[in-house]
């Protein structure tokens, strides 16, 4: 590697099993742009060495059940926040997922993938994309999506404010009526040139109103975006967009 070369992106593995911890130092030790600074058998182990080494991104494997990974992961991301998790799973599903992004996680992947799979998903992690499984997101969304018509449904009943709601809220006031009109094509997977045909802008305003949400709902790409817009009942449909068609 040239002297003018970027350092390696630094990695930290948090599994509790030593043969794991292994393979996947194994899986990442061929890429010159990676360098495993750190390993841990368990959650406090894993926040001491983020604190001292703060490392680019972090694989946390979980076990069955994983309650208590995914709180190290959590943990982790309260104490480092510029550090990435990846979740490393022994299962995929809708639940897992929608955990994933409330606790801010950029992605998981199941660990019995090869080690180029592995490895990919760790790169892409760190490019800032979520390496997620794209048929368990669109159930999960169809299944929020259904969840968020039932409540509509019922709500005028008297119910008391949920921490759901009050972030419903809050987030739904962040995001502009562009931004809002924006959602149902992303939660259908629409690609940016499709979104631009559909409201009639440039590729570039898409662009940048995506930008605007995923900063805005504080999750890292367009998936994440879906899912938790999805969750928080922030989707309207595509034909009560309202007065703001047109606008860019």
């Amino acid at each position: 590697m040239r002297n003018d070369d970027p350092a390696p992106s630094k990695v930290l593995i948090l599994d509790r099993q030593a043969l794991a911890r292994e393979r996947i130092r194994a899986a990442l030790s061929g890429e010159p742009d990676l360098r495993v600074v750190g390993e841990a058998r368990d959650g406090r182990e894993a926040l001491e060495l983020c604190r001292d080494l703060r490392p680019d991104i972090a694989l946390v494997g979980l076990t069955q059940p994983d309650a208590v990974e995914m709180e190290a992961a959590r943990a982790l991301k309260e104490e480092c926040p510029g550090t990435r998790v990846l979740l490393l799973a022994t299962r995929e599903s809708e639940d897992l997922l929608l955990e994933a992004v409330r606790l801010g996680a950029a992605g998981y992947v199941l660990k019995g993938s090869t080690p180029a799979q592995l490895l990919n998903a760790a790169q892409k992690t760190l490019e800032g994309m979520s390496p997620f499984n794209r048929e368990v997101a669109m159930r999960l969304l169809k299944r929020l999506e259904g969840e968020n018509r039932r409540e509509q449904q019922t709500k005028f009943l008297p119910v008391g404010r949920t921490p759901a709601r009050s972030e419903r809220a809050a987030r739904g006031t962040l995001l502009t009526p562009r931004e809002l009109d924006v959602l149902p094509y992303l939660v259908k997977g629409n690609t940016n040139h499709q979104i631009a045909q559909e409201l009639h802008v440039s590729i570039s305003t898409v662009k940048k109103h995506l930008e605007h949400i995923i900063s805005k709902l504080e999750v890292s790409d367009r998936t994440q975006a879906a899912v938790k817009a999805a969750e928080l009942g922030l989707v309207r449909g595509t034909r009560d967009r309202g007065s703001s068609s047109g606008h860019s």
